[in-house]
């Protein structure tokens, strides 16, 4: 199973993000853009992972998430990881509830290490596109400049979902596995 870890958002904030995603689109960049049903933010990416072993990871993810509060934040800014020369993901940043989610995913890195270990710092984002190549670049580049402060709203970190992620040529499909409630 390809599992990760991941904070969904509700119906409203994610249409919201997919207005971003929708301005972006118009720069005509060649890109992979995130269907909207999988906007998510990554808590935990943990790969391939035996069936065997779904019940110690679900248990790791309870541990984790006991005693976190459920917490608010918003989505806002767009911003690209690479340089302008090599665009590979193009992104939202979260604000308020950043160093919540920060914490949470110290908390399940604490937990799952053992299946996959992250050594890069975390940056709290949701992918909103992957460049293929650079057809049309600085126009994709200015887009992300006008749009750099675009605001798509609040919601309420309530709960994360443990989901299978299954690649196929129309793009992932993701399916939840088990939801682990955040306390208040």
């Amino acid at each position: 199973m390809r599992l990760f870890v991941a904070l969904d958002l509700d119906p409203a904030l994610r249409e919201r993000v997919a207005d971003a995603i929708r301005q972006l689109q118009e720069a005509d960049g060649d890109a992979a853009w995130t269907r909207p049903e999988n906007l998510h933010v990554t808590l935990k990416f943990l790969g391939e992972i035996p069936g065997s072993d779904l019940a110690l990871v679900k248990e790791g993810v309870q541990a984790a998430v006991a005693g976190m509060p459920a917490f608010p934040f918003s989505l806002e800014g767009l911003g690209f990881f690479g340089s302008p020369r090599q665009v590979r993901i193009v992104w939202m940043g979260m604000r308020a509830g950043e160093d919540d989610c920060k914490l949470l995913m110290n908390r399940l890195d604490a937990q799952l290490d053992r299946f996959r270990k992250d050594d890069l710092p975390h940056a709290v984002h949701l992918t909103l596109g992957r460049p293929r190549s650079g057809r049309n670049r600085e126009a994709l580049l200015q887009k992300l400049h006008d749009l750099q402060h675009q605001q798509a709203g609040t919601g309420m970190a309530r709960e994360i979902v443990l989901k299978e992620s299954s690649l196929s040529g129309g793009g992932p499909r993701y399916a939840a596995v088990a939801a682990f409630r955040l306390e208040g």
